[in-house]
C-alpha cells in the first residue's frame, strides 16, 4: 500500500468480506488476536489494526443483545411447549421439560 495511506484511518477499513469474516469468527469464539492473523495471512497488504477487530466484535454482540431473538425464540418455544405438556404428563416429556429449563437458565446467566 501507499506509504501516504498507512496511517490513516481509511487504510484499516475491513471490506465486507473481512468484515463478515471477523462476525463468523466470533460466533466461534476465536480470539481477536488469531483473528487479525488470519485477515492478515489472506491479505498481505491488510494494515488493518486490532482495535478495528475489537469494535466490529462489539458492533455485533451488541446487535445480538439488543435484538434478543435467540432469548425471545427459546421462551416462545418453552411456552409452547409448557402448554403442550400439560395434557400430558409422560416422564420423557418432564425430562425434556427440564431440559428447556435448564437452557432457560443458562440464557438467564448470560450478560446480553
Amino acid at each position: 500500500m501507499d506509504g501516504t495511506l498507512v496511517s490513516r484511518p481509511y487504510a484499516g477499513r475491513l471490506k465486507s468480506n473481512e468484515h463478515a469474516m471477523v462476525v463468523d469468527m466470533t460466533k466461534s469464539l476465536v480470539t481477536p488476536a488469531n483473528i487479525l492473523l488470519t485477515l492478515k495471512e489472506n491479505n498481505e497488504n491488510n494494515v488493518t489494526k486490532i482495535k478495528q477487530v475489537y469494535n466490529v466484535r462489539y458492533a455485533y454482540k451488541r446487535s445480538l443483545r439488543e435484538s434478543g431473538i435467540e432469548k425471545e425464540q427459546l421462551m416462545q418455544t418453552r411456552l409452547n411447549f409448557s402448554n403442550m405438556s400439560s395434557c400430558a404428563s409422560s416422564s420423557s416429556e418432564l425430562f425434556i421439560q427440564q431440559e428447556f429449563d435448564v437452557i432457560l437458565n443458562h440464557f438467564k446467566e448470560v450478560d446480553w
